[in-house]
């Protein structure tokens, strides 16, 4: 996921009494706060309060997976799950799909945003002028 990298990474603390607090903004906030975060590309980092781990890839996987479980958020098959989980072993041919899906992933998000700058500009073209 390609990210603003102008901005020092925002510092999320996870407590033991499993909230999220966003250091920054000194409020706690929810998975569905960070899910708004990833969408906007906003980098982000989840540390363990007490140790001080990092775990914003548990946090990750843990929004992926709630999404997963959802039929009206769900974005792979059943089938394409058990692929995935079937490539959890050491390989040379794994690792060259884990770079691929790395890359084919940063592109599509490329390609996303740039069809989006097209079409702003195509409908601010319509947009009724300003009044201030």
């Amino acid at each position: 996921m390609p990210t603003d990298n102008s901005q020092p990474a925002k510092l999320i603390k996870k407590y033991a009494n499993r909230r999220l607090y966003d250091t920054e903004k000194s409020r706690y906030i929810t998975l569905a706060d960070l899910t708004v975060l990833a969408r906007e590309q906003i980098s982000f980092v989840v540390e363990d309060a007490r140790s001080g781990e990092n775990i914003t890839r548990q946090i990750l996987v843990q929004i992926i997976s709630d999404h997963e479980q959802k039929e009206e958020t769900s974005m792979m098959s059943v089938d394409a799950l058990r692929e995935v989980v079937s490539l959890y072993v050491p390989s040379p041919i794994n690792q060259m799909f884990i770079d691929y899906l790395g890359n084919a992933l940063a592109n599509f998000m490329r390609q996303q945003s740039g069809l989006q700058r097209h079409m702003d500009g195509l409908f601010a073209e319509f947009a009724p002028p300003s009044t201030s």
